[in-house]
């Protein structure tokens, strides 16, 4: 015989009831009252096919309910952890205010949310976390403007590299004529949601409060490892200045669509003000660059293999 754990002197009355009522399944035929259990007596009521525990805490009624002997459900039923859902089917269920929250399926795997249907956090038995539906995250593919590179072939020219509150920025003049231009290459790291659309955006300041508005211009051509880089697709967008002095200001060009992309796949990109285009009317004037940033979507904080998600 399986030997009986330790129990404080204290516990003994309500212990020395618990085997001895329970192992006889005594049964009452209404839910009791502190009268009807002195304290730290505990007793079972069954109607029907529920069964509940009812036990004397301090003067309190403390109830657990077991229905159909595979469920541990609250007063109302709303809340409950249950084991047997379908015949044997060895998943574990917990359920809060009448929806599912938490499940544990045959394999070990926990779904944290609404029990694996559509939103939520995945943690696989090796300890992999995954995010679905409404659970995914969102972060940035980051280029500073030290990435990107304003050196290029003849005809292209550069914006110039200009003092700033103390550090550097990209100034893409207006003359009206020159078009200016850098480059930059970005890699689709390995939290990437496979599949799922990224979205370029800038972040910039105006010269100063004149109002006006630049044309900017992302250009790209995405490819997977293993695949052809296609031809390149230019997105010309034209953003009002706030007309505020110093303003950061973050706008947002067309998304682009992730369909069949891969991690570690790769974009080719450039970065250009078309100021000789007539809705460039931010005339003489300065766009500082601070930084282009691509948001993407994240389904997991890294991949399962190096080169597979």
């Amino acid at each position: 015989m399986k030997p009986l754990p330790q129990i404080p002197i204290s516990d003994l009355t309500f212990w020395n009831w618990v085997a001895r009522n329970l192992a006889n399944f005594d049964t009452v035929s209404a839910i009791p009252t502190v009268e009807k259990l002195k304290n730290g007596d505990a007793i079972i009521y069954e109607s029907g096919t529920t069964r509940r525990l009812y036990v004397n805490v301090n003067g309190t009624i403390r109830f657990l309910g077991i229905n159909n002997a595979n469920k541990i459900i609250d007063l109302d039923g709303d809340t409950s952890i249950e084991v047997e859902r379908t015949a044997d089917g060895d998943i574990v269920w917990i359920k809060t205010a009448g929806s599912d929250r938490i499940k544990i399926d045959a394999s070990g795997n926990v779904f944290i949310g609404d029990g694996g249907v559509t939103n939520y956090l995945k943690i696989e038995p090796d300890g992999t976390i995954e995010f679905n539906g409404g659970g995914t995250v969102f972060d940035d593919i980051r280029t500073p403007i030290t990435a990107i590179r304003i050196t290029g072939p003849g005809g292209t020219t550069p914006p110039d590299e200009v003092l700033y509150k103390g550090s550097v920025v990209l100034a893409f003049g207006g003359a009206g004529t020159d078009d200016e231009k850098g480059f930059f290459v970005v890699q689709i790291p390995h939290s990437y949601k496979e599949g799922s659309d990224i979205t370029p955006h800038i972040h910039w300041t105006p010269e100063d409060n004149t109002a006006g508005n630049v044309r900017w211009i992302v250009t790209y051509s995405w490819a997977n490892y293993g695949s052809a880089f296609p031809g390149e697709t230019t997105d010309p967008q034209v953003f009002a200045c706030d007309t505020i002095t110093d303003k950061h200001q973050k706008d947002v060009f067309t998304a682009i669509s992730g369909t069949g992309k891969k991690i570690s796949s790769m974009l080719l990109c450039s970065i250009q003000r078309e100021d000789s285009d007539g809705t460039d009317t931010y005339n003489n004037k300065d766009a500082y660059l601070l930084e282009i940033d691509f948001h993407f979507e994240m389904d997991m904080t890294g991949s399962r293999q190096a080169l597979t998600k």
